[in-house]
């Protein structure tokens, strides 16, 4: 566990986190909404509105390979996410990083990050790998501040989106 200008805790979720990463994640992705294509945002809020949306989650917690910390105030609410998995050969993916806008520029994004690389890096992992938009210059400005290389630009990928391959060597 981690403090983060003695307002925030990063921390590994627990099952007890489930609603509050649902939440978090809803609300991040419906601040998105007219930078990414509608479908991304729309599909996003589908799934994790959907009944089973809180199992997937649960799974995540429990699956060995995965990487799940959230970010939370003293009340409690998960303001924060970084999830994602140790995959075969030794690299972990990050899946997902988000902050609620309201609580964005105060750490907490490179926090989560920060711990996602260290567990990564306790867990043998020899790189670290994700995609992010150029859209999204804050995220490109995190990763890259953080040490993440670009390593590949991925023309009309996913939802015919522009994406960033960005690694970081442990």
């Amino acid at each position: 566990m981690r403090s983060v200008q003695g307002e925030f805790t990063i921390r590994k979720a627990t099952p007890e986190d489930v609603e509050g990463i649902i939440s978090c994640e809803m609300e991040v992705w419906l601040s998105l909404r007219g930078l990414l294509p509608p479908v991304v945002i729309e599909e996003s809020l589908s799934f994790l509105s959907e009944p089973g949306a809180e199992e997937v989650v649960k799974s995540w917690l429990t699956d060995p390979r995965s990487i799940v910390f959230v970010a939370s105030n003293r009340r409690g609410l998960v303001v924060g996410v970084a999830r994602g998995e140790c995959r075969f050969g030794g690299v972990a993916w990050l899946n997902f990083l988000c902050v609620r806008p309201r609580y964005r520029r105060r750490g907490i994004g490179s926090s989560l990050l920060s711990e996602f690389v260290e567990e990564a890096r306790r867990r043998g992992m020899h790189k670290v790998s994700l995609y992010t938009s150029p859209l999204l210059k804050d995220a490109v400005k995190l990763y890259v501040s953080a040490g993440f290389i670009p390593e590949g630009f991925l023309r009309k990928h996913f939802y015919k989106m522009d994406l960033i391959l960005y690694s970081l060597f442990l």
